[in-house]
């Protein structure tokens, strides 16, 4: 029924000219309450006739209208997502395939190559979950555990850490490149040659075992003991002395003579005394040797010689080659065997106590050396 009184009815009408259906507004008596719509006769126009189904009021009509509508909201919602579910799934199970130039079946992707993250797959645009735990990321024997799109990690006794990284080794706590190794929930170390103590802090030399200030090197598992001046022995402890009239330099005694010789009467004196001609062998021997003969202002006979060989200088108590010299060369250029009689070696006064070659009949003092 309309604002004005009048009732709406829905007509069908045969007409195959006017297959539609038409609302008519006509004027009508009292309807009854026997439904939404009351069924009745109509005549249309051009004496045409057709059932009529009449609302009972407006608001069946309007009833009507929303039920339709909500209707065909539905419908379509329903097509539409049966759609989607029907594309998704066809394309999920067949994902497209290309054979590349070898012949070999590779997976398209959506990226050039495939993408993890946080323990998926991406491989064309589709993502498929992948086990955290499939990549072993728990170290040091832990176990893992998945848990949802993650992971944790239950570490063996002694371990921790996010993924059991950190161990009682892990802070390098054995020095001296000793190996540092776990047990249960602290740590062994396994030292190398020369090394002890529980985190191979200690050494042979570590308990200082040279007496009298004397210098300790680790030699693998042993040491060496280098000497102060007047001891010797393993360790030092041995305080030596030498006679009256000798001068001590590290572990041997030195005797500065008083009278003069010739090179040869100047070696069998120092032999009857027990001793050599001095060798200097090394430079704190020459500098000591050196210095001493300052306070002597005199020549000292040392005990090398190119007596065999001319230019090839030997100590000829010991018959080793020279490794270390002292050879004066600022004005003149000694050893450089004037008139060609020079053949005995010498620490001159006139060349600022450095070696000199000299004529081996020449008298001059000369040093005695014994162990």
């Amino acid at each position: 029924m309309t604002t004005d009184g009048h009732v709406a009815y829905f007509t069908r009408t045969n007409d195959p000219q006017h297959k539609q259906d038409i609302i008519a507004f006509q004027d009508r008596g009292t309807l009854n309450d026997n439904g939404l719509f009351q069924e009745s006769d109509h005549k249309l126009p051009d004496d045409q006739s057709d059932k009529t189904w009449q609302f009972q009021d407006i608001k069946d009509m309007q009833t009507s209208r929303n039920r339709w509508r909500f209707g065909t909201v539905l419908f379509i919602l329903t097509t539409v997502l049966c759609l989607v579910v029907t594309i998704y799934f066809a394309t999920a199970s067949r994902p497209n395939k290309s054979e590349n130039a070898h012949g070999h079946l590779n997976l398209q992707r959506k990226t050039e190559n495939l993408t993890k993250i946080k323990g998926f797959t991406e491989t064309k645009g589709y993502t498929t979950k992948e086990d955290a735990c499939v990549s072993s990321p728990c170290l040091n024997g832990g176990t893992c555990i998945t848990a949802g799109r993650s992971y944790y990690c239950i570490c063996p006794e002694g371990i921790t850490g996010y993924k059991c990284a950190v161990t009682p080794c892990t802070s390098s706590p054995c020095l001296n490149n000793g190996e540092c190794k776990v047990e249960n929930d602290t740590y062994q170390c396994d030292c190398t040659v020369g090394f002890n103590g529980p985190e191979c802090q200690e050494t042979p030399c570590s308990v200082e075992p040279c007496f009298y200030n004397g210098t300790c090197t680790v030699l693998g598992s042993s040491f060496n003991c280098a000497c102060t001046e007047g001891y010797n022995g393993s360790r030092c402890e041995v305080q030596r002395s030498c006679k009256y009239g000798w001068k001590m330099h590290e572990d041997k005694c030195y005797y500065f003579s008083s009278s003069n010789k010739n090179w040869r009467g100047a070696k069998s004196a120092c032999q009857n005394l027990n001793s050599m001609l001095a060798e200097p062998k090394q430079m704190s021997d020459i500098n000591f040797l050196k210095s001493n003969a300052k306070k002597f202002r005199k020549t000292f006979w040392l005990g090398g010689s190119d007596k065999v060989t001319e230019g090839v200088w030997v100590w000829t108590t010991s018959g080793q080659g020279f490794t270390v010299t002292d050879w004066y060369t600022r004005t003149v250029h000694e050893p450089n065997n004037a008139n060609g009689v020079e053949h005995c070696l010498d620490i001159h006064k006139n060349l600022d106590y450095e070696w000199n070659d000299e004529k081996c009949l020449n008298k001059n003092r000369y040093i005695c050396e014994k162990p």
